[in-house]
């Protein structure tokens, strides 16, 4: 039971935030109302806003109350949506968002079901829940079951699964049905590499990457194999899967790298691991991320943290035959370091300039020298 505090209840009159804000017609009342009867506590601060939703031909008004309340002593916010149109009154006045299709439906996302309605704001389809679109994809429940819509609300997976989750860059799904996963990819999400022959929209595939998966009830992330297994148990706070096979997750808000087998390669101790770079990964530790390093594929760090910056991205040179990165040391200058992390120059460049990624130039004592010698 959350614990309400005296002094943070102040009533909304209505009567008040008509006259202070001009005339508020019969369906902003009914948010109002539902707004503060949803809350079940008073409302000690708000904000009332209209906008304007381009729906297909139509011009739509969207009215949006964004309310402060106390809860278990902190300040919390809530925000609810109504659509102004002559026709609303048919329809539950309360949203806290509202999406649109590109057929040009909007999803309405209540409190308790979602509405798909058309631009004669007709409710085209109730769901449970609709979620937003992930790569052309948007995971749906209806009726206890799930299953996936593209951008178009057609739907592309059925709902008879017991659960969905990971819609990923492969098009690729987990889906579930008592204790037994499996998944499901799109063919047309993968032109390259989709079978022709292939009848059905979704199918097994076997990819590199590993999928993650979220728990209904913990909301914590465990990683699936491409045979459906389950390598990892329900731990992580987040987790980025990467094209390698390998996936970096949180736990106890830091961050440390997995293997494909699920096997933690590190300890739990970054700020963030970047994207995989040929066979390296960007590791930042420190407040807003002030010393950077490199770490392996296989979890080893390749570099201590003692870069104040480093390139986005590593940089081919045909001289070297290897790849390199532009970094620069803490609390001193720059230079060039290999994939693998061996200095390739000395760090006492005050500024690096690549025009050629075969003839980067350092700037020191005020001239530009050659750092590959020919």
């Amino acid at each position: 039971m959350k614990k309400i505090y005296p002094y943070l209840l102040v009533l909304l009159n209505l009567n008040w935030f008509t006259s202070a804000v001009g005339q508020v017609n019969p369906l902003d009342h009914a948010l109002l109302d539902s707004v503060r009867h949803l809350s079940r506590s008073a409302v000690g601060e708000f904000s009332y806003e209209i906008d304007t939703i381009v729906f297909l031909e139509k011009d739509f008004q969207v009215m949006e109350v964004s309310l402060l309340y106390d809860c278990y002593g902190d300040l919390c916010t809530m925000t609810a949506k109504g659509l102004i149109t002559p026709m609303a009154d048919t329809l539950n006045p309360v949203f806290y968002d509202i999406l649109q299709l590109a057929t040009g439906d909007l999803i309405l996302k209540g409190l308790r079901k979602d509405l798909q309605i058309n631009r004669d704001i007709e409710v085209v389809k109730s769901y449970d829940r609709f979620g937003r679109l992930v790569n052309g994809l948007a995971v749906f429940v209806e009726n206890g079951l799930y299953g996936a819509s593209d951008e178009f609300g057609k739907v592309i997976v059925s709902p008879t699964y017991d659960y969905l989750e990971g819609i990923d860059s492969q098009g690729r799904m987990a889906a579930k049905t008592a204790d037994t996963w499996t998944i499901l990819f799109r063919k047309d999400l993968l032109p390259d590499e989709a079978d022709e022959d292939i009848e059905e929209d979704w199918d097994l595939e076997e990819g590199i990457s590993l999928i993650k998966v979220q728990h209904p009830q913990s909301r914590l992330w465990a990683l699936l194999n491409e045979n459906a297994k389950q390598v990892t148990p329900y731990k992580y706070e987040e987790i980025e899967t990467f094209p390698n096979g390998t996936a970096a997750a949180q736990l106890d808000y830091s961050w440390g790298l997995i293997s494909y087998e699920g096997e933690e390669l590190t300890p739990f101790k970054y700020d963030q691991i970047g994207e995989p770079s040929v066979s390296s990964h960007i590791i930042s530790k420190g407040a807003f991320m002030t010393r950077f390093g490199l770490l392996s594929d296989e979890g080893l760090e390749l570099t201590a943290m003692k870069y104040s910056m480093i390139s986005s991205f590593p940089i081919f040179s045909d001289r070297l035959d290897d790849f390199f990165w532009v970094v620069k040391e803490l609390k001193g200058d720059w230079g060039l370091i290999s994939e693998q992390g061996k200095v390739l120059t000395p760090m006492i460049y005050e500024e690096i300039e690549i025009k050629s990624y075969d003839n980067p130039k350092g700037l020191i004592n005020g001239s530009w020298v050659e750092l590959f010698k020919k």
